[in-house]
């Protein structure tokens, strides 16, 4: 585990797919797979793939199985950033998951079975996570700003944080608006306050060490991608 195949075909040898938006998304799960493979959890039978932002994802699930080696695919978790509409967002997933495979999944995202392709798993899941069973508005920056390893940084996590934030904010206010990506302003922020992570990009960061694959906020994600392979 740790590359992906050609978005044209998938691997007959790692039938158990996430679909990942974006390239950031992409790199910092291989490095939550990896991690989950090392700690013997799951098998090293995952693939990752880069289907692009949320539009391009549904239009591709869609087309997902006219590529090679589908038939061989055992389970499918499509996980992307809630962004500002976390409801719009599991709406969108519910309608493409039933288009492209006649699965009924859930609104908290659990695998359901294809009813057009035998014993095919289908799920989602929508980052920043769940919080009392509902999917929350945000990214995948909201989600590793949380994750962030108290001992992985020169200052304490907290003040790192909190200074970041000030800064953000006096920065608009100097601007007279908002960042547009204010999430991504924030993470790159705090990485630029570190020597280990400064310039590095999220899947980067991952593999050095800033993120605590371990913490709880992850424990919904860990569960539902064991749930893969689980027979």
């Amino acid at each position: 585990m740790g590359k992906t195949k050609s978005n044209q075909e998938f691997n007959a040898h790692h039938p158990y797919v996430v679909i990942c938006e974006g390239v950031d998304g992409k790199n910092f799960l291989i490095q939550y797979l990896n991690y989950l493979v090392k700690a013997g959890k799951i098998p090293d039978e995952y693939e990752a793939y880069d289907f692009g932002g949320n539009e391009d994802i549904n239009k591709k699930l869609q087309i997902s199985p006219s590529l090679k080696n589908f038939a061989k695919m055992k389970a499918i978790l499509i996980v992307r950033d809630a962004e500002m509409d976390a409801a719009g967002a599991v709406t969108s997933l519910q309608q493409v998951c039933n288009t492209a495979f006649k699965a009924e999944v859930a609104s908290t995202g659990d695998f359901a079975y294809s009813g057009t392709y035998e014993g095919l798993k289908i799920g989602f899941y929508l980052w920043p996570g769940l919080r009392q069973g509902q999917f929350q508005s945000g990214t995948l920056e909201d989600i590793c700003n949380e994750l962030l390893c108290a001992q992985a940084n020169e200052a304490s996590t907290s003040e790192l944080r909190q200074q970041t934030k000030d800064y953000i904010t006096a920065i608009e206010q100097s601007r007279g608006e908002r960042f547009r990506r204010r999430h991504k302003n924030s993470l790159h922020t705090i990485f630029a306050g570190t020597d280990r992570f400064v310039g590095m990009k999220i899947g980067e960061a991952a593999k050095a060490g800033a993120f605590d694959f371990s913490a709880p906020p992850l424990q919904v994600l860990e569960r539902r991608i064991c749930m893969m392979s689980n027979k």
